[in-house]
């Protein structure tokens, strides 16, 4: 659910995935909206948008509780539960930080944990600057510019959600560094991005995360950082 500037819902959509090999089936409700949350306008080119949106699950596997860890499992936890403020500080810099919440959940992709899973962060901490629409400088912590499914807002998607395994490459969708992106001859957009990488104790060695990516748009231009998802044949 998303709660705009007038206090009411946007909307909601609920999906339904089974995945056969492990027993599990996932029920989900999301945000709909295409402007959710409240604006603050701070002059001709400054505002400031404070937006809540969450992902509620429900899912269900047939193995992972009793004794013997035979019986079915329920479980029911915010796949995502997030606080978004965003906007322009002028017509070049832009910012935004995003504290999501998620847990408390049981079932995983590949398990059932015998306790619940809870997790709060800084998702996203970055300023823009838009130098021109065809260079754009983000610095700070930001999504990983390397695959469209990445990119493509979870709030909007064509599916239930992302693959499972889609983190096991990257570690995680965000990561701090500088991307510089833009849009240039109206239907070509480039990222090319310089980022921390998999810097941790058991990674074989420290060394940055390098990115570039392009895309030609040859229908409708999808000229942002990301994507959003179709449904029904209408644009979110």
């Amino acid at each position: 659910y998303t709660i705009n500037q007038d206090g009411l819902v946007e909307g909601m959509r609920i999906y339904a995935q089974t995945l056969p090999a492990s027993g599990t089936s996932y029920a989900a409700s999301t945000c709909l909206g295409k402007a959710p949350g409240v604006t603050i306008q701070a002059g001709p080119d400054a505002f400031l948008n404070i937006d809540y949106s969450f992902q509620l699950y429900g899912a269900w596997r047939d193995t992972g509780s009793g004794s013997d860890l035979t019986k079915s499992t329920t479980d029911f936890f915010f796949r995502r539960n997030r606080l978004t403020i965003a906007g322009q500080a002028s017509s070049i810099v832009g910012f935004s930080l995003e504290l999501e919440q998620a847990g408390d959940r049981r079932i995983q992709p590949l398990e059932v944990s015998e306790e619940p899973g809870n997790d709060f962060n800084v998702l996203e901490a970055n300023m823009t600057a838009t130098l021109a629409k065809s260079f754009r400088i983000t610095a700070g912590r930001e999504k990983i510019p390397f695959t469209r499914e990445v990119l493509e807002g979870c709030f909007t998607p064509l599916t239930v959600d992302r693959s499972l395994f889609i983190y096991t490459p990257m570690q995680h969708t965000r990561d701090q560094g500088v991307v510089f992106w833009g849009n240039a001859f109206s239907r070509i957009n480039y990222w090319l991005g310089v980022q921390d990488g998999q810097d941790s104790a058991i990674a074989p060695q420290s060394s940055p995360r390098y990115t570039a990516r392009a895309h030609v748009s040859i229908l409708d231009v999808e000229d942002g950082y990301g994507y959003g998802g179709t449904y029904l044949g209408n644009k979110m």
